[in-house]
């Protein structure tokens, strides 16, 4: 597959307007304590399962994800959003696994003094020093079909709820996201 080189300049535009608008509701959202999504008390196992429940995989995908389910782990967050980085982590490494033509997902959380971390391990080898430093920017596409807002929007999302979403490179062997949730 080919990288995408070059956004047409009214897509550009137009994305830059999405990305304002989000990143300006975050912040109000935040200001003035009036939640644009509902929040809830989550049961992480629970959240897991639903989001799964939503996502279209294959049958060799579903072979190649495994998750070890949370006991007990709480957290307070908008179900959506969940749902919603869970997607863009399950698409960007099943794209990477079908580029390597190897891999696999393991999921699975811990609970810190103050947040829960869930884990988002793709086992397919590492990405690129120019793609691991690119992955929260906005339009940072690396294939064909990606049209949801992305990492860059999980990110910010994340750091305005006092939470974080980071990539990091283990045994440069493969890539873990963690995802920090403030623990309630």
């Amino acid at each position: 597959m080919q990288e995408v080189k070059a956004f047409p300049d009214s897509l550009r535009n137009n994305l830059n307007k999405l990305f304002d608008f989000l990143n300006l509701a975050t912040t109000l959202n935040k200001k003035l304590s009036m939640p644009l999504v509902e929040e809830e008390k989550l049961d992480l196992n629970l959240c897991l399962q639903e989001a799964l429940k939503n996502y279209p995989f294959t049958e060799e995908q579903a072979q190649k994800l495994h998750i070890d389910y949370p006991n007990d782990i709480h957290f307070e967050y908008s179900p959506l959003f969940i749902q919603h980085l869970l997607c863009n982590l399950l698409d960007a490494g099943f794209s990477r696994i079908e580029r390597m033509h190897q891999g696999e997902i393991h999921i699975w959380a811990e609970e810190k003094t103050h947040q829960v971390v869930l884990h988002f391990e793709n086992m397919a080898g590492i990405s690129t020093a120019e793609n691991f430093s690119q992955v929260f920017k906005h339009f940072f596409v690396k294939h064909h079909g990606n049209t949801i807002p992305g990492l860059g929007y999980c990110g910010l999302k994340l750091l305005s709820e006092g939470g974080d979403i980071v990539c990091n490179l283990v045994k440069e062997q493969y890539t873990d996201f963690e995802s920090h949730f403030p623990k309630i």
